[in-house]
């Protein structure tokens, strides 16, 4: 963590930030391993079922041995909500279409079923902190942000040690959980130059990573001006590279995968039309129909249940 001078600042404190070899091997999908004593720093005590239970809701990683993948480093969907914050060094991170370089400072929050790929890379450290959906419900955003810490990582540090402190307790976490949520929000945008294969691209790159963050950009209050600060520009400047290179604005880029990913939802699983709707970015079940039934000239429960 770099403070308000400039000055690198190696945060300590955190017990399950004390040397742990976690590796792809010791973290599968939505169950991240983390010996006992790690966790809190202190003699192995007995763990009682509530601990354990707190325990599994969140998981706090160090960063340094961090590694999302597979073999050949591909991403990947977790199912957890998986927040990144590098706090010296870099670390590569890779999502469909869209590499791009963690720096010092970079926070980058990353929503339950995004595909991506996580490489520490030389003298990286960091934490990585893994929290399963049901514990967020309403608080988690269904989109990516990418943040700079600044002077928020103090507080930052302590929202993890609190987390940490109330998990192992088995304690309610949603009180830490939204006060994490309102430190990410009051956070700056990441720099720029913390991206520089987001940033610097030509305008069919440029649209080719939107389309990559819009894939996993849920949720109706998601807007392309969103999406634009995640990939560091303008929605200006990401609108005339969508003309030029699709034909058409961002928005109806945006709101075309959602309805792509809404059509699959519908074919390939026997979610609600409500969930889907509310999965994939539509503002309520009506809003869905009347896009899809504009597109195919059927409503969703007819579209379902006909082939084609």
């Amino acid at each position: 963590m770099r403070d308000v001078s400039g000055q690198t600042a190696t945060p300590r404190g955190i017990g399950v930030l004390a040397r742990a070899g976690i590796n792809e091997g010791g973290i599968l999908d939505g169950h991240a391993q983390i010996p006992a004593t790690t966790l809190t720093g202190i003699d192995p005590v007995p763990v009682s079922t509530r601990e354990a239970a707190g325990r599994d809701a969140i998981r706090l990683l160090p960063l340094e041995g961090f590694v999302w993948g597979g073999a050949s480093l591909q991403p990947r969907t977790r199912s957890e909500h998986a927040l990144i914050w590098v706090t010296d060094g870099r670390l590569r991170l890779d999502l469909p279409r869209q590499p791009g370089i963690m720096q010092a400072g970079d926070l980058r929050w990353i929503p339950a079923g995004t595909a991506f790929a996580a490489t520490p890379l030389q003298a990286a450290s960091g934490h990585v902190l893994l929290i399963r959906p049901e514990q967020m419900r309403d608080l988690a955003p269904r989109y990516q942000i990418a943040a700079s810490t600044g002077r928020h990582g103090p507080q930052m540090l302590t929202v993890l040690r609190n987390l940490e402190q109330a998990a192992r307790q088995g304690a309610a976490l949603t009180r830490q959980l939204d006060l994490l949520m309102r430190v990410i929000g009051e956070m700056p945008p990441s720099h720029p130059d913390s991206a520089p294969d987001l940033t610097r691209s030509s305008g069919a790159g440029l649209v080719e990573r939107f389309e990559g963050l819009a894939q996993g950009a849920f949720g109706p209050t998601v807007t392309v001006a969103d999406l634009a600060r995640m990939l560091g520009c303008g929605t200006a400047a990401l609108d005339r590279a969508a003309l030029d290179h699709r034909g058409k604005r961002a928005v109806d880029i945006l709101n075309d995968i959602r309805l792509r990913q809404a059509i699959t939802l519908l074919r390939e699983t026997r979610l609600s039309v409500t969930q889907i709707a509310a999965d994939t970015g539509f503002a309520s079940h009506a809003h869905f129909a009347r896009v899809l039934c504009a597109a195919t000239g059927r409503r969703p429960e007819t579209f379902r249940n006909q082939p084609g």
